[in-house]
C-alpha cells in the first residue's frame, strides 16, 4: 500500500493532513507579520504582549489541528503517526539544518551566493520561526540564532506530539464510551422450539392429502394449455399454408375461350 493512501481519519489522507497543516500554518504567519508591522511600524521596540499572544496561538494551533485530525475514526496506527510528522516536520527540519549549517560552517564573502543563500534558506526558516520570537526575547537576546531555531524546533514538534496525544486519548474514550453502551443494551433471546419427528410426518401426510384432493385429469386440461411437441406444431402451420394455397387455386376463374 502506498504510504499517501493511508488514513489518518475517514476523509482525510496523511499527505493531505500534512498539506493543509502547513498552509495554514503559513496563513496564520502572514496574519501575525502584518499585524506586527500594524502596531509598530518602525520595529524599534517589542511589544512582549504580543509576542505572548503570538506564541500562544500558534501553540494552541499546533495542538488543535492535530487533535481534530487523530480523535477522529480512522486510521492511526504508529506507522501513520509516523509518516504524518515525515510529511509535515520533514521540511521545515530540512531548512532548519540547511540555515545551521549555512551559518556556522559554509560562511562567504560572495554577495551574490550569500544572497540567494539567504533568499532561499535561511529567510524560509526565520519566517517559519516568526511567532516564536518571545522565546529569543526571554533569554535576553544572548543566545546565537542556531540555539534559537533549535529551541524553536524542539517546542514545535512537543506542541504537535501533545496535539497528536490528546486526540489519540479523545478517540479512545468515545471508542469505549461506544462499547460500553452497546454492551448495556437489552439483548432479545428468541426461542424456537424444535419439531419432533412425529410431528415432521404428520405435516408430510397432510401435504400428501392436499395434493390427493386437487388433482385433474388428463382430459379436463384444455388442448391450449397442453405441452405440444415442435414437430407437431410445425406440421400444423404446414397444413394451414397447404389449407390456404388450395382454397385459393379452386376459386381463381379460369380464363375464357
Amino acid at each position: 500500500m502506498k504510504i499517501y493512501n493511508r488514513r489518518i481519519s475517514r476523509s482525510i489522507g496523511i499527505s493531505t493532513a500534512a498539506l493543509l497543516s502547513i498552509i495554514f500554518y503559513i496563513a496564520i504567519v502572514i496574519v501575525l507579520n502584518l499585524s506586527q508591522n500594524m502596531i509598530d511600524p518602525t520595529g524599534e521596540s517589542y511589544s512582549e504582549i504580543y509576542g505572548i499572544a503570538q506564541l500562544i496561538l500558534v501553540s494552541l494551533y499546533w495542538i488543535l489541528i492535530n487533535y481534530f485530525y487523530f480523535s477522529r475514526p480512522g486510521k492511526t496506527g504508529f506507522g501513520t503517526i509516523l509518516i504524518y510528522l515525515l510529511f509535515m516536520l520533514l521540511p521545515i527540519i530540512a531548512f532548519s539544518i540547511a540555515t545551521l549549517v549555512l551559518i556556522n560552517l559554509y560562511p562567504t564573502s560572495d554577495f551574490v551566493m550569500s544572497w540567494n543563500l539567504m533568499t532561499w534558506i535561511v529567510s524560509p526558516t526565520l519566517f517559519w520561526y516568526l511567532p516564536y520570537s518571545y522565546i529569543y526575547f526571554v533569554f535576553g537576546y544572548s543566545i546565537s540564532i542556531s540555539i534559537f531555531i533549535g529551541i524553536c524546533l524542539v517546542f514545535n514538534i512537543f506542541v504537535i506530539s501533545l496535539g497528536i496525544i490528546l486526540g489519540l486519548i479523545r478517540r479512545s474514550y468515545v471508542q469505549e464510551k461506544a462499547a460500553a453502551l452497546r454492551s448495556n443494551q437489552p439483548r432479545f433471546d428468541v426461542n424456537i422450539d424444535g419439531v419432533t419427528d412425529a410431528e415432521l410426518v404428520t405435516n408430510i401426510a397432510d401435504a400428501d392429502s392436499i395434493t390427493n384432493e386437487i388433482n385433474l385429469s388428463e382430459d379436463d386440461i384444455p388442448t391450449t394449455i397442453r405441452e405440444m411437441d415442435e414437430t407437431d406444431i410445425i406440421n400444423q402451420e404446414i397444413d394451414k399454408v397447404k389449407d390456404q394455397a388450395t382454397y385459393a387455386f379452386d376459386t381463381e376463374e379460369l380464363p375464357k375461350k
